[in-house]
């Protein structure tokens, strides 16, 4: 855990070349995991920060930053997802990791509840409020060694059903439809070692086809437009680099990227009142990490850090605005000492223009 908490400093030994490190190495002052806009244009953004000693919970309100109540004796804090009633009440999804375990929780106006996950390790991420006004929250809970996927409903758990071959299973997104049916999209092992995405709803598994080759699926997020058509944002890995796409009502599209691009990532998807589909996600190029959004497969660039790479985790629209929350890199490369000290900062964009969010 500590190389993720330390300010990095990174050696190079190539002369006249820099090598960028791998974002799973760069270290966090703040991360910004999800958004909800209330009406009013009131913006809410969930995430945590790193005080000096530890990650600790948090959330943003209009840019002012608001710490989350912990349990006694917890060692780390996370908050992944965001939703806000309609009276206003903030909840706030997340987990908390005490002397033992990780311990999936909640947050409603910041009183922080505990979600029932057996005594192993749980988590909470991705948030939805149904048309009756349930709170939904998805996640997943060791148990015997196994990772079990389900999903609370106002606080009470439901496991989803083992699937044959099945080893491992997470949740990444849920959905509601306005019928209050279920959507839930997700991840698994199977018995051949190979990652396998799927939508989960009124209790049917459904995997997503994916093409020949050995890579993997990871079925990140779901949204259902008011015809109850299905859109799920996924990243893929075949016999080649990571690519981009969506599964429209079970049928896969790529995602374009410019020429030359050498991988593509996709993140979080929203449905707009016009039916517009919006995407948040990235591509690489020369190895670096670039920001983008795609409406209705059309691809735009969001304004980055320092190092010109950033992540977007999150995406809403709200009052014909369309916000993103995520992260960019701030730091500076030592010519003389051949070092790169750079650290993650959250941040949102609202309509394509850069907020930074204070650690």
């Amino acid at each position: 855990m500590s190389k993720y908490w330390i300010f990095l400093i990174l050696t190079l030994v190539f002369t006249g070349c820099v090598m960028f490190p791998d974002d799973d190495d760069i270290p966090h002052l703040s991360m910004a995991k999800s958004i909800a806009v209330e009406a009013d244009g009131t913006t809410h953004v969930a995430g945590f920060y790193w005080d000096g000693s530890r990650i600790k919970a948090c959330y943003w309100k209009n840019g002012v930053k608001i710490k989350l109540p912990e349990a006694e004796g917890t060692k780390d804090s996370r908050a992944n997802g965001i939703v806000v009633a309609a009276d206003n009440s903030v909840y706030i999804a997340g987990y908390y990791e005490d002397s033992f375990y990780t311990r999936a929780c909640y947050w409603k106006d910041e009183e922080r509840k505990d979600l029932p996950a057996g005594t192993g390790n749980s988590y909470a991420a991705p948030m939805a409020i149904g048309a009756d006004g349930a709170v939904y929250i998805a996640g997943s809970y060791l148990d015997n060694g196994k990772r079990i996927a389900c999903y609370w409903k106002d606080g009470t758990k439901y496991d989803l059903p083992d699937f044959p071959g099945m080893t491992t299973g997470s949740t990444n997104g849920i959905a509601i439809a306005a019928d209050n049916t279920i959507y839930i999209t997700g991840n698994y092992w199977n018995d051949n070692h190979k990652i396998i995405p799927w939508l989960w709803s009124n209790g049917v598994k459904t995997d997503l086809s994916i093409p020949p080759g050995n890579g993997y699926f990871s079925a990140e997020a779901v949204a259902i437009t008011a015809d109850n058509t299905v859109y799920i944002a996924d990243t893929y890995r075949g016999d080649g680099p990571e690519k981009a796409c969506y599964w429209k009502n079970g049928t896969k599209h790529d995602l374009p990227v410019p020429v030359g691009s050498d991988g593509s990532f996709a993140m979080a998807i929203a449905i707009a009142s016009d039916n517009s589909v919006y995407i948040t996600g990235g591509y690489k190029e020369n190895d670096i990490r670039k920001t983008c959004y795609w409406k209705n497969e059309e691809i735009t660039d969001l304004p980055r850090g320092d190092w010109s790479t950033a992540d977007a985790d999150a995406i809403i629209i709200a009052n014909n605005t369309v916000y993103i929350a995520g992260n960019y890199k701030v730091g500076t490369y030592v010519l003389g000492g051949l070092g790169i000290s750079i650290v993650d900062k959250a941040c949102y964009w609202k309509d394509g223009i850069k907020i930074n969010l204070p650690d």
